[in-house]
């Protein structure tokens, strides 16, 4: 394998975990809107289970 093909395959590697992580994690704004409905929705549910309806 040539340095040329070797140097843009890991510029497409670190561009690709880039764009991953741009999306995916806790740090996203989807990750973190998922982790603010569960605990919401955990709240109320230990809510109703320590002091009924």
């Amino acid at each position: 394998m040539s340095l040329t093909t070797h140097s843009s395959h890991d510029s497409f590697d670190r561009h690709a975990a880039e764009a991953v992580m741009a999306w995916h994690g806790w740090g996203s704004p989807i990750g973190l809107s998922i982790a603010l409905v569960s605990v919401g929705i955990t709240a109320v549910l230990l809510r109703f289970a320590m002091f009924g309806l």
